[in-house]
């Protein structure tokens, strides 16, 4: 039998969080497929798609860090750099650091693979019913349809700067994802991945099948009467906005479980998760950046028809009630010392 000086470097420096996110992930791709299987539906592959992106972004990364502490090291003519190159990368493999830095990476992209598969069971589940609702909400706490008023004051060029911050989402989530993992304190890194998955379960998986609705800029695929509401697409000044509303749409009309497919508007996960990089962020430039991307997608969610506004109302006040929910009632203490814990900043 395995002595606990053994199995904690399979644990991290912080097992309690390991196994609660690893927990998350895993009860979260277990019920993907099983909600499948009860709908006689084809089982998804989306999960090995996103893992093997995962994987292979990884393995990019570790070769650069290693291939750069090289040159370093060659640049400044080190006598003997094969032992150090070889101690760096054994401290970059040990498993405590895969661990620790490599494993949240690799729930987060499997997690969003089944992810994808609840969003595109949505319809299937509980067709799109509370788009009137939420449009008609949008009026009578603005007086008006909120993107009359977005329209009214930006113009073609700002819509275009909109539209490309819009798109950039992904990269800018993957790049928040990856330095939360390798570079945050344990109690960030804890608090952040813990907060990512309950969003995305609670109000991305949860609230969305209960809320279904489809959002301003798929009312015409629906053919919801409220289509007229909302005349301004195709968009003009939003090409990759309306190339990915086109995707999605391809994807709906052939019921396609494919990667980052499924239409859901309410509540909006891109303003949610903005508002956790918000919620993170400690030092003043992180928080004034932060503070600015959000305003840029919160205005853009409107503004290129994805959302109704309560879409991003509801989903920022419930992303702020859940971040609260994960404060720590202790600290965790590290399972063991090792020389990763060097790599924390």
């Amino acid at each position: 039998m395995a002595s606990l000086a053994q199995l904690s470097p399979l644990l991290g420096s912080q097992p309690r969080f390991t196994k609660q996110i690893c927990a998350l992930a895993l009860v979260s791709l277990a019920a993907a497929y099983a909600t499948t299987f009860f709908l006689g539906m084809q089982p998804p592959n989306v999960v090995r798609i996103y893992i093997k992106y995962a994987l292979l972004v990884l393995v990019l990364i570790a070769a650069t860090m290693i291939l750069t502490y090289t040159l370093t090291l060659l640049v400044r003519r080190e006598p003997r750099p094969i032992p150090k190159v070889r101690a760096r990368a054994a401290e970059i493999l040990s498993p405590t650091n895969i661990v620790d830095r490599v494993l949240p990476i690799l729930l987060v992209s499997g997690f969003l693979g089944a992810f994808s598969v609840f969003k595109s069971l949505i319809p299937s589940i509980h067709a799109f019913a509370w788009d009137t609702a939420f449009s008609d909400f949008d009026r009578l706490i603005f007086g008006t349809d909120p993107w009359r008023l977005t329209h009214a004051f930006i113009g073609p060029t700002a819509t275009r700067l909109i539209d490309y911050a819009y798109i950039m989402w992904v990269p800018v989530f993957s790049c928040v994802v990856f330095c939360h993992a390798v570079f945050a304190r344990p109690e960030q890194k804890r608090r952040f991945f813990l907060s990512f998955f309950w969003c995305w379960i609670i109000l991305g998986i949860v609230c969305a099948m209960i809320f279904s609705s489809a959002g301003p800029c798929f009312l015409n695929l629906i053919d919801h009467p409220y289509a007229g509401r909302y005349p301004f697409f195709p968009l003009e000044n939003g090409a990759g906005s309306q190339r990915i509303m086109d995707y999605l749409a391809k994807g709906y009309l052939a019921n396609d479980f494919g990667a980052a497919k499924g239409i859901s508007a309410m509540p909006s996960m891109h303003i949610a998760v903005v508002t956790l990089y918000l919620l993170t962020a400690r030092k003043p430039l992180w928080v004034c950046l932060s503070l600015a991307y959000f305003i840029l997608i919160l205005v853009g969610s409107v503004h290129l028809g994805w959302h109704y506004a309560v879409d991003g109302i509801f989903a920022a006040l419930g992303t702020m009630g859940i971040y609260a929910m994960t404060a720590p009632a202790r600290r965790e203490r590290p399972a063991l010392m090792t020389p990763q814990a060097s790599l924390s900043t």
